[in-house]
């Protein structure tokens, strides 16, 4: 009678696999997430067949979005700044000025594409100007914005004491409008980024707007 009783242990007739997983799958080793992480971003895909595309990596689109948005980005303050100190200090050059960048900021920075690859090519040239264009008008009216708002009982106090124009720009106005310019280029940075996927469709795609529009155009 007991040769009808199985002579394994009930643990030893469940159903085994042959591989070995982690429990729970769901919740891999930090050290397994960072290495897959790696080797996605930096793994070869095939060619998208778009013209001028290359195998690139995840990681070198990242690099190639992140130095359109920088350059251009600061190619626009660099010009911006100046200008928009000058603008808010002296009322010659603001009524010069903003009603041009005024008129020009309502224009959309897309509608140069055309020019901007006749000018610039195809490749980064385009990219890099129309992120510029978009950004500079507003970068223009927010830092003469934030100059005007200097006190002015600094200026005077300095104007007092004898300063010059040079030196109430130098000594006064830069030093006293440094808080607030740096809180500018961090929002205006944020500005330039909404530029970028237009951008990056522009002649040859490239960057993370590249994936973007593949993978919208094959579903």
């Amino acid at each position: 009678a007991g040769d009808g009783w199985p002579k394994e242990s009930l643990l030893n007739l469940m159903p085994q696999s042959i591989k070995e997983y982690a429990r729970p799958v769901y919740l891999g080793p930090p050290d397994v997430v960072a290495k897959s992480f790696w080797k996605e971003i930096t793994a070869s895909k095939p060619d998208d067949g778009e013209p001028g595309s290359e195998r690139k990596t995840l990681l070198q689109r990242y690099g190639e979005s992140w130095r359109t948005i920088v350059l251009g980005f600061l190619l626009a303050i660099v010009v911006a700044i100046p200008l928009g100190i000058l603008a808010g200090t002296y009322d010659v050059v603001s009524k010069l000025a903003e009603p041009f960048v005024n008129f020009f900021s309502y224009m959309p920075a897309p509608a140069f594409g055309v020019v901007l690859m006749a000018m610039f090519g195809l490749d980064l040239g385009p990219k890099i100007m129309l992120v510029f264009l978009g950004t500079l008008p507003s970068a223009i009216l927010t830092i003469s914005k934030t100059t005007r708002g200097l006190d002015s009982s600094l200026l005077e106090a300095a104007q007092t004491l004898g300063a010059n124009q040079k030196q109430l720009i130098t000594t006064v106005v830069i030093p006293g409008i440094l808080p607030n310019l740096y809180k500018d280029l961090r929002l205006l940075f944020g500005t330039a980024w909404t530029w970028l996927v237009i951008a990056e469709l522009l002649g040859f795609k490239s960057g993370l707007s590249e994936i973007i529009d593949t993978h919208g155009r094959r579903f």
